[in-house]
């Protein structure tokens, strides 16, 4: 295939997922498109059998699958940098190794939507969660998850929203503009989310939400997942986040150019972070308060808001206690 010719690249990123990423590579098979496409999958070092199954896909379809296949363990943000960078697309699309695509029609619709809306540097569309077996849950988190507006903009992201999951999103290479420089931010962390690319996207454009469900999430946390919100299972981790909403801050100000305020969004964590404490007063609870108290460069405010969330919560407690009923 000649680099001008591919019209996508599929990016997906694999780690011991040998239950759940045959599903991802047929969803991507299936689909019908008018145009050619390629898959490069970066697996960072799985030793449970996914990458057999990754060379058995790569040996089926050659001109498709392009593996990139660690040698050792280098984390999801080296792994995902790298592998944006062989992209050739004019287009790229995500999809992670537990994820699948559930409408053979979902790669087409989306280029069709971004060859006719040039002002737009993205789209996503509505996704499923699923559970390990791949059945729908019950109670669809989306709503907490990600943004239901149709067209996603700065102001959206300020207030800690995402436009759609991952395996939503189709975008326009910005990784092939040579005039930008991404690699300070993925340098500078070692944790790189979501958030991340739909950033450096906003520096280019608005996001398109379509409303028709394509995808679905596998939404499975236990302790010995290899998903990210797994990761952080048991753990009080928001003086983290905190601290990554913080460099995407001075990310957008130094290197994109432009104003981002994530005020709200810091708070948000930082009121969590109180919550947890007050359940569970163990020092290292109270470690990540005072982390992301002197991290928030306005102490007063933030001792201010402590404070308010302890008195919130006792008040609570205490109501709870007396069982009293309080009729709103």
């Amino acid at each position: 295939m000649e680099n001008e010719t591919i019209l996508v690249t599929i990016g997906m990123l694999t780690y011991n997922q040998v239950k759940y990423v045959r599903q991802a590579l047929d969803s991507i098979i299936m689909q019908k498109v008018n145009f050619l496409y390629e898959v490069i999958i970066g697996d960072d070092h799985s030793t449970d059998g996914t990458q057999d199954i990754l060379k058995e896909y790569a040996d089926k379809y050659p001109n498709i699958f392009r593996l990139v296949l660690r040698e050792e363990n280098i984390g999801t943000t080296r792994n995902n940098y790298d592998l944006k960078y062989r992209a050739k697309g004019k287009y790229f699309a995500c999809l992670e190794g537990d994820d699948y695509w559930i409408d053979e029609n979902k790669l087409q619709i989306q280029v069709d939507y971004l060859e006719n809306h040039p002002e737009y540097i993205a789209c996503v569309h509505k996704c499923l969660f699923v559970d390990g077996c791949s059945q729908k849950l019950k109670n669809q988190p989306i709503n907490g998850y990600y943004c239901n507006k149709e067209i996603f903009t700065l102001n959206d992201f300020e207030r800690g929203e995402l436009p759609g999951q991952t395996a939503t999103l189709m975008y326009r290479n910005i990784f092939l503009d040579t005039t930008k420089d991404f690699s300070v931010l993925y340098k500078a962390n070692k944790k790189i989310g979501d958030k991340t690319i739909v950033l450096l996207l906003l520096s280019y454009g608005k996001i398109y939400n379509i409303d028709r469900v394509m995808s679905c999430y596998r939404y499975v946390i236990s302790a010995d997942g290899t998903n990210t919100s797994s990761e952080f299972i048991g753990r009080n981790n928001r003086d983290e986040l905190m601290e990554y909403l913080i460099t995407l801050e001075k990310f957008a100000k130094e290197t994109l150019h432009i104003s981002l305020d994530m005020s709200y969004k810091k708070k948000n964590y930082f009121v969590a972070a109180v919550t947890v404490w007050f359940r569970n007063r163990s020092a290292e609870n109270a470690e990540v308060v005072r982390k992301m108290i002197k991290l928030s460069g306005n102490s007063l405010e933030y001792k201010i808001l402590k404070y308010r969330v302890i008195i919130f919560k006792w008040i609570g407690w205490n109501i709870l206690k007396k069982d009293v009923r309080i009729k709103v």
